[in-house]
């Protein structure tokens, strides 16, 4: 069903529902895996998008990815929001998953097949995602004061074979982190009745996003996006920000660095929690907490589950 969207046309799905019911993993392994393109359509993507965006001389974008949501995508942005001229999006939006689902973007092609067929073949596959990609990174740029960088945050590796293609003019971060702390803060922030996504599901996302990484970092792309690990970039903030404006050719203002090691607590799983107990995004200061190191209350179940699974996808980012 490419036409329906993605969380619509399988919800009504009877073995969907049951595999939520019994708690068992419900991930699309399709939304991390490379999209089935040719070289001469991907060439021809990277062709169109690169065409109808706009080129900024005093101007960047910079994509801000995680190996899924809870790997300190949050932290990171607002560390790096501390830096003169590094900018939030003039519009203010969270998150950017639109290479997560191409076919979303079909709706112009059926469109004017819908009334003059012919017409439709003048557009290649994933056309209308090159044009809406461009139309909103240069309206993003346009808004952005002169000589910024503006940041574009997005914790999914969704699509990321696309983004190179997509976003040719850009590049990106990527934070990862131990496993078993992203599966552990996500069944705490989000995970609250029988609907929600079970641990094993959380694993087998864990696991393939890991694999994702893993081609990125080796294919003709790799020089496109840095990665870091959220836990060295945590316990060395100044250092890492240095290595990360390093990287993008830009130069720190005075002062830029100040105050990064007394930043807040966002959003954290533990400490973020609200009366009604969900996610808090409210900033926390505690200087004692370190999430890096914080106890995990599992069962054997669940430790033998994210062994089963992901741990030596685990090991492969190097957490032992």
């Amino acid at each position: 069903m490419p036409d329906r969207r993605y969380h619509q046309a399988r919800i009504l799905r009877p073995s969907f529902v049951m595999r939520r019911l019994l708690r068992k993993s419900t991930f699309n392994v399709g939304l991390v895996e490379d999209h089935d393109l040719t070289s001469q359509e991907r060439a021809k993507l990277a062709e169109t998008s690169l065409s109808a965006q706009t080129k900024f001389a005093d101007r960047q974008l910079l994509f801000l990815f995680g190996v899924m949501p809870r790997s300190g995508t949050n932290f990171l942005y607002e560390m790096l929001l501390h830096i003169t001229n590094i900018e939030r999006p003039g519009i203010p939006f969270d998150e950017l998953p639109i290479l997560a689902w191409p076919q979303a973007f079909d709706g112009p092609s059926r469109l004017i097949r819908h009334f003059h067929p012919p017409s439709a073949q003048a557009f290649d596959r994933m056309s209308w995602l090159a044009f809406a990609a461009a139309g909103l990174r240069n309206r993003l740029l346009d808004m952005a004061p002169d000589g910024s960088m503006t940041i574009v945050k997005e914790p999914h590796f969704y699509g990321i074979d696309l983004f190179p293609l997509v976003f040719p003019q850009d590049r990106a971060l990527l934070v990862v982190r131990d496993g078993r702390y992203i599966v552990d803060s996500f069944r705490r922030s989000f995970t609250k009745n029988p609907w929600s996504r079970s641990f094993e599901d959380l694993c087998v996302e864990y696991s393939n996003a890991v694999r994702a990484v893993e081609r990125f970092r080796n294919g003709p792309y790799a020089d496109r996006m840095m990665v870091l690990k959220f836990e060295d970039v945590n316990a060395s903030r100044k250092e890492h920000a240095e290595k990360i404006l390093s990287w993008l050719g830009r130069k720190q203002g005075e002062g830029d660095l100040d105050g990064l090691d007394d930043m807040p607590i966002y959003g954290s799983s533990v400490r973020s929690v609200g009366r009604d107990g969900g996610l808090d995004w409210t900033p926390v200061k505690d200087e004692s907490y370190n999430p890096a190191e914080r106890s995990l209350d599992w069962t054997d179940t669940q430790k033998r589950t994210f062994e089963r699974i992901c741990g030596e996808a685990n090991r492969r980012l190097g957490y032992a």
